[in-house]
C-alpha cells in the first residue's frame, strides 16, 4: 500500500486520482458485499458484523421499518481519543461527508453510524449508492480526523504531539517539529525475524527510491530498528526500544502544504 502511494505521489498532478483514493482503501468491499447480501436475502438475518484488519468493526443492520440500511463504526481507536483530541474535527470531517444522514445518536459502542435508504421499488440498488459507499470507509473518515487536528496545527506553527493506539503493537504518532516539519511515525513491532528481515528489506528500498529522486513529491522517509524516535514533550513511546521494533519516519514541510487550501485535502494526502 504505502509502495503504491509513493508511485501516486510521483506522477505529474494531472494524471493523478482525484484526492479520495489517496486514503487506499477509501470503501471496504467486504461491507458492500455483507450489505449486497442482506438485502438480497442471502443472509438469514437483516444485520451482520465485519471486522476490519486493524480490529475495527463495521455493524450493519436494517431499520425496523426496512426503509434504511445503517453501517455503523466500532473503531479500534478508543472513543476517548477522539473526544479528548479531535471531537470538533471529527464532527466536522462527518458532517461533511455525510451530512443528513449521519445519526445523532450512533449505534451502541460505535463512533458514528449512517443511514442509507433503501429504494422502495428496488431496494438491490443501493449497492451502487454513492453514500453507502462512503459509509463502508467509515474507519478511514473518522481517523483522518486526527490528521486534520495535526495539520491545522501545522500550518498555524503551534506544537502538537499525539499517539494514536492503531492496534496491538503498532502506534502512529504525530507531531510538529520546531524546523517546521509535521512528522508521522509508525512503530511496528515485528516478533519473528524472518518477518524483520523481510519488512527491514521493504523499508530499505522505499528509502533508496527516495534517495533516488524517483519519489519527489511524496515525504521524506526514514527508518530505524531497534532504536525509538524521540518526540516531543510528554509524548512517549509505548512499544519497547528493542530490535523487534521498527519506527518509520514520514516528514511533511508547511511548503508542502501551503498550495492545499483545504486542510482536509491535506490531511488525507497525508
Amino acid at each position: 500500500t504505502v509502495s503504491v502511494l509513493y508511485w501516486l505521489m510521483a506522477q505529474p498532478k494531472a494524471s493523478r486520482v482525484p484526492t479520495r483514493l489517496m486514503h487506499m482503501e477509501s470503501s471496504h468491499p467486504a461491507v458492500l458485499e455483507t450489505v449486497r447480501r442482506i438485502v438480497t436475502g442471502e443472509n438469514d438475518v437483516a444485520y451482520a458484523s465485519v471486522r476490519d484488519f486493524d480490529s475495527s468493526e463495521y455493524q450493519i443492520r436494517v431499520t425496523e421499518d426496512a426503509s434504511a440500511i445503517v453501517i455503523g463504526l466500532h473503531h479500534n481507536v478508543p472513543a476517548a481519543f477522539f473526544a479528548k483530541n479531535c471531537e470538533r474535527e471529527l464532527a466536522q470531517v462527518l458532517a461533511s461527508d455525510f451530512g443528513d444522514a449521519l445519526l445523532p445518536q450512533p449505534d451502541e459502542g460505535c463512533v458514528a453510524s449512517v443511514s442509507v435508504p433503501l429504494p422502495a421499488d428496488d431496494p438491490v440498488r443501493v449497492v451502487d449508492n454513492e453514500l453507502l459507499t462512503k459509509a463502508a470507509g467509515l474507519r478511514t473518515v473518522c481517523l483522518s480526523a486526527v490528521f486534520v487536528r495535526a495539520v491545522n496545527a501545522h500550518l498555524a506553527k503551534k506544537t502538537f504531539a499525539v499517539r494514536v493506539p492503531y492496534r496491538p503493537g503498532e502506534s502512529l504518532y504525530l507531531h510538529t517539529t520546531a524546523s517546521g516539519v509535521m512528522m508521522a511515525t509508525i512503530s511496528i513491532v515485528v516478533p519473528d525475524r524472518s518477518d524483520r528481515l523481510l519488512l527491514r528489506t521493504f523499508l530499505i528500498e522505499m528509502a533508496e527510491a527516495k534517495r533516488l529522486g524517483k519519489c519527489k513529491t511524496g515525504p521524506s522517509m526514514s527508518f530505524t530498528l531497534g532504536t525509538a524516535t524521540e518526540f516531543p514533550g510528554d509524548l512517549k513511546a509505548a512499544e519497547p526500544a528493542d530490535d523487534q521494533t521498527f519506527w518509520v519516519n514520514f516528514g511533511m514541510s508547511q511548503r508542502s502544504m501551503s498550495s492545499e487550501a483545504d486542510t482536509r485535502r491535506a490531511a488525507e494526502y497525508i
